[in-house]
């Protein structure tokens, strides 16, 4: 199983002017937008968001999860079918084959997937659907065939919406980066004086860190 952008330019949860403003003796004003600094401010905002989404194992931003494997060894559920509890919950919703959705299921020879094949369709009263908010998969017992590793599934997930936590996380730890390099060295005017830039970015790094805490997902091992 992998996961990966849903759009291979997903933007970050902060942006320069976030990161910028970290700096109390620097401004957007003394940032030329299109220099080398802004280009590696924005190439680690994408790194930061990708180890937020890691840490938290969460996304507030659409994602893709690729090829994640699930055996169907739950007990069927009257009216409702065969739960099958993905590893990312907030899930994107219809599943879309255009937009890269499969829930493909192995047939003894090759694998089926339900979403491109118009022979089935999504929907409670249908083949299958998703519960979007605790990340779970339904499937009508009609269409299957128990096996080990029997689904492979690729789909969408994430929130909408980007907490003021997050994006102030993102920006702190850009720019716990930027002070142990020479932009913060010789671009910052008055810190010879200051405290030792490494230190000041590990202590940023851990508040940062303790402020992720709330939003990391817990969710139980061994699911299938």
């Amino acid at each position: 199983m992998s996961l990966e952008p849903a759009d291979i330019q997903a933007e970050g949860y902060c942006d320069v002017r976030d990161v910028v403003n970290e700096f109390d003796r620097f401004s957007m004003e003394n940032v030329d937008e299109n220099s080398e600094l802004v280009d590696r401010i924005q190439r680690k905002i994408s790194a930061k968001s990708s180890e937020i989404d890691s840490q938290t194992s969460h996304a507030w931003r659409e994602r893709r999860v690729v090829n994640e494997f699930k055996n169907l060894e739950n007990v069927y559920r009257w009216n409702t079918g065969i739960p099958v509890y993905l590893t990312r919950r907030d899930i994107r919703t219809p599943l879309d084959s255009e937009k890269g959705d499969k829930v493909e299921i192995w047939r003894g020879n090759r694998y089926t997937d339900l979403v491109a094949d118009d022979s089935f369709s999504e929907g409670r009263d249908e083949d299958y659907w998703v519960e979007e908010g605790t990340g779970v998969l339904y499937l009508y017992r009609r269409t299957l065939f128990q096996r080990h590793r029997q689904l492979r599934l690729t789909y969408r997930f994430g929130k909408e919406k980007v907490p003021a936590i997050i994006q102030d996380v993102c920006a702190q730890l850009v720019a716990a980066d930027l002070m142990e390099t020479d932009f913060y060295r010789y671009t910052t005017p008055g810190n010879d004086e200051a405290p030792n830039a490494e230190n000041v970015a590990d202590n940023i790094r851990e508040q940062a860190k303790r402020k992720l805490e709330p939003y990391k997902e817990v969710r139980s091992t061994g699911l299938s």
